[in-house]
């Protein structure tokens, strides 16, 4: 009887530790990051640029690097391994603020696997692990991500397994907030046919306090870009921007204070209107015969006697917000009429 029982008690200890083993195989551990919704353009397994739901993270690509936005700084790792097969992206993020985005670079024989780590005050690439895959199923991804004892562990799923990177070995992405920040000129060059998705969702942005962030290197980008039949940044521009005119003092409807848009009339307007007045006369058909484009026309034709002196006192007072064009172009917008351009 004391032989069975022994027998037994082995039995049910070597059972719970092979139980423990399967478990941790399993990557059943608990949860510090959960997955965020990422929105990506591009293709669908080769996307050029990814944005999370609150705008304050974006992730673009080239063939070169990788360019990381967060909180208004921008960060680039130029040792991008992304295959030309393709790869996909993940965004998780914690109840501190703290985020991990995961890469899947596609391989002949499985994943590349390139981990960032994220939090307010800079990225790190946390490192990356190749897995192979040498069985036909295409089983979906079941992410488990844990941070503990200065590691991140990730589970993929039951096929793939799970690994760890150190925190401490982390690498800091090159901060290029003292420079002009490295711009994806292919992310750009690609939406030209739909410059809205650039005009209306990228340029002008809020902080989680709420506070006006501009993205001045797209509006160097359009400036710098821009020609007499090339121009649909620099019109789709000028349009989203009326349309906010219209919606603060006709509709009541906007998520921006008028100190706000009177920043963005004056860093648009600063884009827009040089081009126009430089070109709208070489390509009339182009330039919609010289009715569409400006912006501070617009603002002392049809909204004079609302904003007119308020918006330049405003601008005087900023000294301009120290843009090189927007002085020039009070006073070419003050000789718009009703007629149009003068």
């Amino acid at each position: 009887m004391m032989k069975l029982f022994s027998i037994l008690l082995l039995t049910i200890f070597f059972s719970c530790n092979l139980k423990q083993e399967n478990s941790n195989k399993l990557g059943n551990f608990p949860i510090d990051f959960k997955q965020e919704q990422l929105n990506c353009t591009g293709e669908k397994y080769s996307s050029n640029n990814c944005i999370d739901k609150n705008k304050n993270l974006s992730i673009s690509f080239d063939k070169n690097s990788i360019l990381f936005t967060n909180n208004n700084k921008n960060y680039i790792d130029k040792l991008n391994n992304s295959s030309d097969l393709g790869y996909e992206t993940f965004l998780f993020g914690s109840s501190n603020d703290e985020k991990i985005i995961l890469i899947d670079s596609f391989l002949e024989n499985g994943h590349l696997f390139l981990v960032y780590y994220v939090n307010n005050n800079n990225i790190k690439f946390l490192g990356k692990n190749e897995v192979i895959d040498n069985t036909e199923e295409n089983n979906a991804y079941n992410f488990k991500i844990k941070k503990t004892e200065g590691k991140v562990d990730i589970f993929l799923n039951p096929q793939l397994g799970n690994f760890s990177l150190d925190i401490e070995k982390a690498v800091n992405l090159n901060n290029n907030d003292d420079k002009k920040a490295i711009l994806n000129i292919n992310f750009l060059n690609d939406n030209i046919a739909t410059p809205d998705k650039i005009t209306n969702e990228l340029i002008f942005t809020k902080d989680k306090s709420g506070k006006l962030i501009i993205n001045t290197d797209i509006l160097d980008y359009i400036q710098k870009n821009t020609a007499n039949s090339n121009n649909s940044y620099s019109m789709s521009l000028s349009k989203y921007v009326t349309q906010l005119i219209i919606n603060l003092y006709d509709n009541e409807s906007t998520k921006w204070t008028e100190e706000d848009l009177f920043r963005i009339i004056g860093y648009a307007a600063n884009t827009t209107d040089p081009l126009f007045k430089k070109y709208w006369k070489n390509n009339p058909e182009k330039w919609n015969n010289g009715q569409e484009g400006y912006i501070l026309g617009f603002c002392n034709v049809a909204y004079h006697d609302q904003i007119w002196a308020k918006l330049t006192n405003n601008f005087k007072k900023n000294k301009y917000y120290n843009l090189p064009y927007l002085e020039e172009m009070v006073w070419y917008g003050s000789d718009f009429d009703k007629v149009g351009a003068p």
